[in-house]
This record gives structure tokens, sequence and C-alpha cells, in this order.
């Protein structure tokens, strides 16, 4: 009778347990989001754990440190694809602190060769190939969050991070854009080729991806890594807009940008965007602009079919980053939708990540670095460009305000 008591409260052995598709793992333990997470141990999803590439990179490989990443189903990549900032070469991958993203702005790659009416991610004509990077070696994370006492890091190293004590150790959610356009080339990049890793991405369509359970401490933000969990978003990212020879009368308006502004609200519609810009976006007939995916991408990786991945507002945002004006498509809706329900979960389940950003003295989300005393006594959600003024994700065109009202709006429903 004990013994059918005591086995009353397991299921039957082999029993296969199945997930809802929505949960996060936090030491061990799954919690729902309410939006679709891919998990590293699921089909399609990104092992962070991994010391051997996700992807196809030849181990004979020698290039330098700005080659051009590989594509899964090549040997090298083409000359469009994003190039490598400057990172660990073979051995064992250091830590250090993750460049704006898991590249850097593509080459040109041409003309679109999809319809305006495309019901399906558009591409571009593919490059010449070239070589591709050597692979790091080892892992791409730690477990040491060294800004803990040491009794606590202690009692981790024999018997590994409880729930508890990450509860108290972990207060920042870093936002990065990737600038490889969709989540599966940013691990390539990130992963594959730079030995860095983030534990969220998230892709146009709004598929979540988690790589790392958050008891990992993974190499995304410099010395913010200590205290935070980071998320790479889809998105080719910001770029300084150049006023050179532009007339004296639009350079002058532009210089009052102070806030983030769309491109068809100022007077001067025709200022010339940023290539980069024109090359990942095209409109349809009716002017709804789109992404549209480069040749060497022969895989976007999207897990929703026929998916048209739309910045949420048509209009280019520009906007000021660290004193310089920059422009910027919007994230895409299901994007903010996911980005929303993750946030609003990291603050249930780890709740010194408040719901709140940086604000300046009038209320608003400051394009600028902050300062080490104000980083210390902050704990909550703030951008890349908060930690460093070498970078701008998530840009100009992130819209806080809508974070902040649709994570909000997530935890009421609950």
């Amino acid at each position: 009778m004990m013994l059918s008591v005591g086995c009353s409260h397991f299921p039957r052995p082999g029993t296969l347990l199945p997930r809802s598709g929505d949960e996060i793992m936090v030491c061990g333990k799954l919690y729902h989001t309410g939006t679709r997470v891919i998990l590293w141990v699921d089909p399609h999803g990104y092992d962070a754990y991994r010391v051997e590439p996700r992807f196809s990179v030849p181990p004979a490989a020698d290039a330098s440190a700005d080659a051009d990443p590989p594509d899964a189903t090549t040997a090298a990549a083409p000359a469009a694809a994003p190039t490598i900032a400057p990172s660990a070469t073979s051995g064992a991958a250091p830590e250090s602190p993750a460049a704006q993203s898991a590249s850097t702005a593509p080459a040109s790659s041409g003309t679109s060769t999809a319809p305006a009416t495309s019901t399906s991610p558009a591409t571009r004509p593919a490059a010449r190939a070239r070589p591709a990077p050597r692979p790091p070696e080892g892992a791409r994370y730690g477990s040491w969050r060294r800004h803990v006492p040491s009794a606590v890091m202690e009692a981790v190293q024999k018997h590994g991070w409880s729930h508890e004590q990450l509860r108290e150790h972990v207060d920042l959610f870093v936002l990065h854009y990737d600038v490889c356009g969709t989540s599966r080339q940013c691990f390539k990049v990130l992963h594959d080729i730079r030995g860095l890793s983030v534990q969220f991405m998230i892709d146009l369509d709004g598929t979540i991806y988690q790589t790392l359970d958050l008891k990992e401490r993974a190499w995304h933000a410099g010395s913010a890594n200590d205290r935070s969990v980071g998320v790479e978003i889809a998105n080719i990212g910001a770029y300084p807009l150049r006023l050179d020879g532009s007339p004296a009368n639009v350079r002058a308006e532009l210089d009052r940008i102070t806030t983030p502004v769309a491109l068809t609200d100022l007077r001067w519609r025709n200022i010339e965007l940023p290539r980069t810009l024109d090359e990942w976006y095209d409109s349809d007939a009716l002017g709804r602009p789109f992404v549209v995916l480069p040749g060497w991408m022969k895989e976007s990786g999207l897990r929703t079919p026929d998916f048209v991945a739309r910045p949420a507002r048509r209009s280019p945002i520009i906007g000021p980053m660290h004193g310089r004006l920059y422009a910027q498509y919007d994230f895409t809706d299901e994007q903010y939708h996911a980005l929303a329900r993750l946030t609003a979960t990291l603050n249930r389940v780890l709740p010194r990540i408040e719901l709140r950003f940086p604000r300046d003295d009038h209320g608003r989300v400051p394009p600028r670095e902050l300062s080490a005393d104000e980083l210390a006594a902050f704990s909550g959600v703030l951008g890349h460009y908060h930690l460093t003024k070498s970078k701008q994700d998530p840009g100009p065109a992130f819209d806080w305000e809508r974070l902040d009202r649709e994570a909000r709006a997530a935890q009421r429903r609950w």
C-alpha cells in the first residue's frame, strides 16, 4: 500500500511529458511565457552548450578576422555576407564584450528580385564566395557571476545555481539587435564564428529561441554579463545618417532632432538613407516596406511559412545615438509581441529585473551611455547602448513605450 501511494505521485515510467511550447528554462525549471519558445533541446533549436559549430564550418579554414560567415550549406560564404568584427581566433575562446551585434553591416548585394506582392521572404542575388573563418573552440559561456559574494559562489560551485540565488543576483535584461537579419544567421555568427553567446534570440516572425539556461552567464554585454540576461532581436540595425552634401537648411533641421522621428514627419523627405537599409528593405505596391533577405542567405530559418517581415512602422526612424543621427527600420509587430511577453515573464521569475527603463529628467529613455553610478543603481531593462558608447542597439527605432505598455498588459492578463 505504501508503495502504491508513493508511486501515485509520478507518471507511469516511460510516459512522454510534452511541453506546451511557450516555456523558458530557469535553473532546470520551465516557466510559461504565452508565446512560442524553442529551447536548445528542441528540434531546430540553437544549442549554445555545444563546443562544435552548429553549422558547417570547414576545420581547415584559415581566414582573417573580418572574413565572411559561411552558409550552412556551403563551404564558403558569399561576398555579400555580413563581415565579422575582430574576435577570438582558434583555441579556447576567451570571454570578450560582444559587439553591438553578431556581425557588422553587409556589403552591397544588388537589387531586389522579389515582386512587390511577394508572400514569402524576398531574396537578392548571391555573390562570389570567400573562405570561411576557423571556428573557435571551447565553451561560449561561463557559470561564474563574479559580482556575487564569495559564500554564494562557494555554494554554486558545490551545488550549482538555485533559482533563489539567481533571483538575488540577476537584475538586468539587455536588448540587442543582431545586425544579421535572422536568428539563424545570428547564431551562426555569434556562436560558430565569434565564440560568444546570448540567452535569447527573437526572430523576425516573433519566435523566441533560448540557447542556454538562465543560470549560465552568456557573453553578450561585457562587464554587464555578470548581472544580466540578454536577447538578440533580428534586425539589420541602425546606420549613421550622412549629411555631407545636404543643403544647409536640411542639415539645420536634422541637427535639431533630439528624439526619434519618422522620416515622413520631416519636411525634407528625400534624405538619402544608408545603403544597407535600401538593400535589406523594399516596398510593395501600397508602399508598405518589408524585409528583403540577401541572396547568400540560402535558408532563412523562419518557423512561420511564407512569413513577410514588415516593420511595425512604415517609415524609417531617425534619431540620435551618442550625439550622432542614425536611421533604422522598426522591428516587426511579432517581435514586439514576443519581447513583451518575455520581458513580463523575466520580471516574474527574476523580479529584480524590474519593468522599467533608464529615464532622464524628462521621463524619456536617454540615447546615451549610463555613467558607472547610474548603471550601478539601475535594475531593469536597458539597451546595449546604455552600457557603452561604441554600441547603438537596439537603435533609435526601438519603441520603448510600446514595450512598456505591452509587457504590463501581459502581466495584467495573467
